[in-house]
């Protein structure tokens, strides 16, 4: 129990989004899964009660997890982007970790499967009130932003509207388990309709196809209880008010609405939600009293729940075919302007609760396209993996960054090739089939239902990864893969538990056993640092580009500090460079940005946001070879960028500068000045200004001052990365 308790803890931070020591949430969930596997590595030894066990197939999945790492690890010969292929190492052992802790709770507790899934629910559950009260009351829960699409303490819609897709058979379980009391299975019907809402308001149509393939394997492999259509019924309609409300309210349904409106509009929609609350279990106890008249639980599911569905079905296949039918063109013509709609571009990117009309809201026929070209140019290897944010600059069409292709599969064959794709895909589905081979040789009871909806919520997710990039979305990854793993390990009798206890257990003072704990800690240690240092110095990156204009040499100084930091914890980006160059570039001192720069170029030769630094510095030196050699490589690598065709548009300008026509002698044609003829803005005459670049990269103003050179910049942000290189949020639209 106290492995259950711990592991549903452990998904709790990650669905939270809870960040710790500066790190961002991603960080601090990969740290907190290796501090879980170092308390359990601590009571593998200290007792004989605890042991892995799990299928072939499954650990099979589980050695492509790990090999998914490896494969990462090797892609830093070649990746364009060695810093971010870092972070899929840390990654992959981190959910390689994951699957490992559930194998030894599935196989080492008894009602692992039952304990798991309701832990998991009511974590789930409890994201989704987070969530839901974010919006209801703004001014208390700042959700930090004013955007319409519901993101919660994930930050992410999509990612929010899955994690409530894979809860969804959980809940479905409990509501329908006519063996557990009226107010668990109320409790359960009220958290179906929590996130039923809060998928609706997170207006994520991948989450609702997620949730359909939940629901259909869950029907699938449950074999007890009572129907899930009148249940399924009461949460659909308690929470339609809630959905409807949205799109109709400016302060819910539109992106940047003054604070007073979004308060206003908050408090209105939670009256309906307490409405909708008291509906939902209005009707949950009306199904309850309907069910009073059957003395034993059904061994079979309700054969009249599972016609009224198929007829719903068929009813609603031949609507939508006599619609096509009379439309212009006919069934063609409706197929052909779908097509269409997929296809072709909308006007913008639609980020409202009512864009589930919009096929290609969110432009990911354009990415997978993107991303298609990337793997035909490096089939086998790909560019590295974590590369698409850099490569994707090169591909686009549209001058909007992504992170990501929005989906994994396409994703994968960008930054890993058919190898990489092969890792991570033949791990999740080999893990998705041994959990449902065992729930199918579970007994009927309690443990089997919520295994099987675990095994349902689990399929969902692996489905999901078509259209989401899973793999970066810890807060819902780390819950799926303890579905998937917990269920695969269970026993199916209590003999067999009792026998996997005892194999292989010996003293726990063993020598060999307390070598391979010695062995264990050391290995997770080194993943702690290799988790911890790139997080510390992108946090020491960004503090330093934040340097203002006006800032005192204190400043100043404490900033080009962050950064050299940030350049010594992290050798394999150029973060921490660019932030060096760009602080150097503002307290005047071009000779030391010309060296950050050349090493942001030296360890990121395809980074367009090295070569826009390096083309900052050599205009601020009159260095007009070099300022026309890197911006010329900087709209190389970023075709579409507004900052790269600036600089190229000026280099153009410099090449043949007015003062160098032979016509320009006078008026009207007076001959104008050539701009990187005039010298740079020089600090002040007290300030020592080094030009050997052997000088020391962080040296001390004599008397604190340093006046800020015109770079051309106009604010702070033109010299930081683009936000498509950096670490965006994977599935953020």
């Amino acid at each position: 129990m106290p492995l259950v308790v711990v592991l549903v803890a452990l998904a709790a931070v990650a669905m939270l989004g809870i960040d710790l020591f500066g790190l961002d949430a991603a960080r601090t969930t990969e740290l907190a899964i290796v501090m879980v596997a170092l308390g359990v590595a601590v009571a593998w030894l200290l007792t004989e009660t605890i042991a892995p066990h799990a299928p072939r197939v499954a650990w099979v999945g589980l050695a492509l997890l790990g090999l998914l790492a490896v494969w990462s690890g090797i892609s830093l010969l070649w990746s364009v982007t060695p810093g971010e292929s870092w972070l899929w190492i840390n990654r992959a052992l981190a959910y390689t970790l994951v699957v490992l802790l559930a194998f030894t709770c599935g196989a080492s507790s008894a009602r692992a499967g039952e304990r798991m899934g309701l832990g998991l629910l009511g974590a789930i559950a409890f994201t989704a009130f987070c969530a839901l009260a974010g919006r209801v009351l703004p001014a208390v829960f700042d959700e930090g932003v004013s955007a319409a699409r519901l993101a919660g303490p994930l930050a992410n819609p999509a990612a929010l509207g899955l994690l409530c897709a894979i809860g969804g058979p959980l809940a479905l379980a409990v509501c329908t388990d006519m063996t557990r009391g009226a107010a668990a299975r109320l409790a359960g019907a009220t958290a179906l309709w929590l996130q039923l809402v809060t998928l609706a308001l997170a207006a994520s149509r991948g989450a609702v196809v997620a949730l359909l393939i939940g629901i259909v394997v869950f029907a699938w492999l449950r074999r007890r209880g009572t129907g899930m259509v009148g249940w399924l019924s009461a949460a659909f309609l308690a929470a339609a008010p809630a959905y409807a409300l949205a799109i109709t309210r400016s302060g819910l349904g539109e992106n940047g609405v003054p604070e007073d409106v979004r308060v206003d509009d908050g408090l209105v929609l939670g009256g309906v939600l307490i409405a909708g609350l008291i509906a939902v279990l209005a009707i949950g106890w009306a199904l309850l009293l309907l069910e009073r008249r059957e003395t034993a639980p059904r061994s079979t599911p309700n054969p009249l729940g599972r016609r009224i569905a198929m007829v719903a079905a068929a009813v609603a296949a031949v609507v939508v075919i006599v619609l096509a039918a009379m439309s212009d063109g006919g069934v063609r013509g409706a197929l052909e302007r779908l097509r269409d709609d997929v296809i072709d571009d909308p006007p913008a990117e639609l980020a409202q609760p009512d864009r589930f009309g919009t096929p290609n809201a969110d432009r990911r026929w354009d990415l997978w396209q993107e991303a298609a070209g990337m793997f035909s140019d490096k089939p086998v290897e790909g560019f590295g993996m974590g590369s698409f944010a850099n490569e994707h600059l090169r591909y686009r069409d549209a001058p909007f960054p992504a992170a990501t292709a929005r989906s994994q599969p396409m994703t994968l064959l960008a930054e890993g090739g058919v190898i990489g794709t092969l890792l991570a895909s033949g791990a999740v589905l080999l893990l998705m089939i041994g959990a449902i081979l065992r729930v199918r040789a579970l007994p009927d009871g309690r443990e089997r239902t919520l295994a099987g909806a675990m095994a349902a919520g689990g399929a969902a997710w692996v489905f999901a990864g078509a259209w989401q990039t899973t793999l970066l979305a810890p807060g819902v990854t780390v819950p799926a893969l303890l579905m998937l793993a917990t269920v695969a390990a269970l026993a199916p009798d209590p003999d067999l538990l009792r026998r996997r206890r005892a194999l292989g257990l010996t003293d726990p003072g063993e020598p060999a056993r307390v070598l391979a704990l010695v062995a264990g800690v050391l290995a997770l240690a080194a993943l702690s640092l290799s988790i911890a240092l790139p997080a510390r110095a992108e946090l020491k990156a960004r503090n330093a580009l934040t340097l203002p204009a006006e800032a005192t040499a204190d400043r100043q100084q404490a900033a080009a500090l962050d950064a050299a930091v940030a350049s010594q914890l992290d050798p394999l980006s150029a973060k921490g460079p660019i932030a060096e160059a760009t602080v150097a570039i503002r307290r005047g001192r071009f000779a030391q940005a010309r060296q950050f720069a050349l090493e942001a170029v030296d360890r990121t030769p395809e980074n367009s946001a090295a070569w826009v630094v390096l083309a900052e510095v050599a205009r601020a030196q009159a260095d007009r070879a070099g300022f026309t050699l890197a911006s010329e490589r900087a709209l190389a690598l970023d075709p579409r960028g507004t900052k790269t065709k600036d600089l190229a548009t000026q280099a153009a300008a410099f090449e043949a500068p007015p003062a160098g026509s032979p016509t320009a002698t006078g008026t009207p044609l007076t001959p104008q000045q050539d701009p990187l003829a005039i010298a740079p803005t020089q600090p002040d005459a007290t300030q020592t200004v080094p030009d050997d670049t052997t000088t020391s990269p962080l040296p001390d103003a004599a008397d604190g001052t340093a006046t800020t050179p015109d770079t051309g910049a106009g604010t702070a942000d033109e010299f930081a990365e683009p936000p498509a290189t950096g670490d965006v949020d994977p599935l953020q639209p």
